[in-house]
């Protein structure tokens, strides 16, 4: 089974919430998991804001983010977002990302999410954004999970 993982998990799971750390560890042991150039980049701009403590445009104009990223915590999630396969976009995606976005109203970081899932062929989608994803999701075939409960249900772990 292959799932793609949304930046909220991980943004979610690094501010300690236990129901999505939870969901990301027994996703992680069970399938096979991918994230995008997206996720990296969301994940990473606020994972310099989180520990930062300021906007991370201030951080840059102060030109601290260079030591920010020295310390030991942010490397550790900087290596956890490089353990999973990345998914590169491409123009078919492009293009079915841009579609997505008319048909369903999604902004463009989750409409490259789901055209990425379309395009590689990805059984889910992991993400706690069930406002934007639950329609676009189910219309696509794309199952979302964002739950342990959920998963448990559907893929019987």
């Amino acid at each position: 089974m292959k799932c793609l993982i949304d930046s909220c998990i991980f943004i979610e799971n690094f501010k300690g919430i236990k129901k999505v750390n939870e969901l990301f560890l027994k996703v992680v042991e069970n399938f096979e998991c991918f994230i995008t150039e997206i996720v990296f980049s969301e994940v990473f701009y606020k994972v310099i804001g989180l520990k930062g403590e300021k906007s991370p445009l201030t951080l840059k104009n102060r030109r601290e983010i260079s030591t920010l990223l020295k310390k030991a915590e942010i490397k550790t999630y900087m290596e956890l977002l490089t353990m999973f396969k990345t998914l590169e976009a491409n123009k078919n995606i492009l293009q079915e990302a841009y579609n997505l976005a008319v048909r369903y109203n999604l902004l463009p970081n989750d409409a490259l999410l789901l055209a990425s899932c379309k395009h590689y062929k990805i059984d889910c989608l992991i993400s706690v954004d069930k406002k934007d994803f639950a329609v676009p999701c189910e219309r696509e075939k794309v199952v979302l999970v964002s739950s342990v409960e959920k998963l448990s249900s559907i893929y019987k772990t």
